[in-house]
């Protein structure tokens, strides 16, 4: 499979029904594909890191932003998607 950039997605709020479901739904339609998936829930607080592959096809960052943040508004959730690279410079140690 041609893959463009590797992004980490983070997406949290109040854990309910259809939050992996409508992030994962938007990541198909964008054909984006998910490499790796981890979720947790505290109490009432839904966790859950995506790393995925962009398509080969140039989309841009801001672009899967803006798509993932129409469900997970609706959802009352925070979302963001950066690049991989970026992430892990972001969170070294």
């Amino acid at each position: 499979m041609n893959q463009g950039p590797r992004v980490v997605i983070s997406v949290m709020g109040r854990n309910q029904t259809g939050i992996m479901a409508s992030v994962s739904k938007v990541l198909a339609d964008k054909s984006v594909d998910i490499v790796d998936i981890t979720q947790k829930i505290v109490d009432d607080l839904f966790l859950m890191m995506i790393v995925a592959d962009l398509p080969a096809h140039g989309m841009c960052l801001d672009d899967l932003n803006n798509a993932l943040r129409i469900p997970c508004n609706r959802l009352g959730l925070q979302v963001v998607a950066q690049h991989e690279k970026l992430f892990k410079y972001m969170h070294r140690v």
